[in-house]
This record gives C-alpha cells, structure tokens and sequence, in this order.
C-alpha cells in the first residue's frame, strides 16, 4: 500500500491529478489518499476534493494540531497521545484525535482489504 500525502491547495490537488494520470501504480486500489495539514473551515473540504478527484476511496486527513508539530519537533509524539488520550468533545484538539483515529482505520481497512485480496 501507498499513501500519498498533498496538501490541501487546488494546485497540488491538480498536480497530483495529472501525475495519477501518467502514472499506472497511482491508479491503483494500493493508493491510500491524506490530505497534510487539513483545515475542515476551507471550501476544499473532504467532500469537495473527493468529488473533484473523482476519487471513490475516502480521502483521508490530518488536520494541522500546533500540539502535534511541537510533539514532532521534540520526538514526544507517544506522550502527547497519551495526554490527550481522555479529551471530551470540546477540547480544541477533539477533531484532531477523531481524523488520527478515522485515518488509522481507513489504512487497518485497507491493508487487510488488499491482503484479503491477495
């Protein structure tokens, strides 16, 4: 499986098109989709790009979490999941936690999916 992360902006959305179209392994059922540093407020929501894209797969996302950079920046990310393992549904990092959790199962899906298939 491959999964192929771009961003959020309509020319790397349209780069990636053009190269899915030169490109045979791009056009596979292995290709996971995850949109970088997703903000839901943009007009380029999951939505929209996946119907622009043609695209039948979910798209997956990981929304921009300042928390999560800093993790990254200083190799704490374990420890910031589990600060932030018991957070209610208006903690400002809930959507954050909800994308992780919907992308890690889109990808457990799909490589069982894939080895289901082999």
């Amino acid at each position: 499986m491959i999964v192929t992360t771009i961003s959020q902006r309509l020319v790397s959305i349209n780069k990636f098109m053009k190269l899915r179209e030169q490109n045979q392994i791009l056009k596979s059922k292995k290709i996971l989709i995850m949109i970088g540093r997703f903000d839901r407020f943009s007009k380029y929501n999951i939505k929209n790009i996946s119907r622009y894209m043609k695209e039948k797969n979910q798209v997956s996302t990981i929304p921009y979490n300042t928390l999560f950079f800093e993790a990254s920046e200083e190799a704490k990310v374990p420890d910031l999941f589990l600060k932030l393992r018991r957070v209610d549904e208006d903690d400002r990092n809930s959507f954050f936690l909800t994308e992780v959790k919907r992308t890690s199962e889109n990808i457990i899906y799909r490589l069982q999916d894939l080895s289901a298939k082999m």
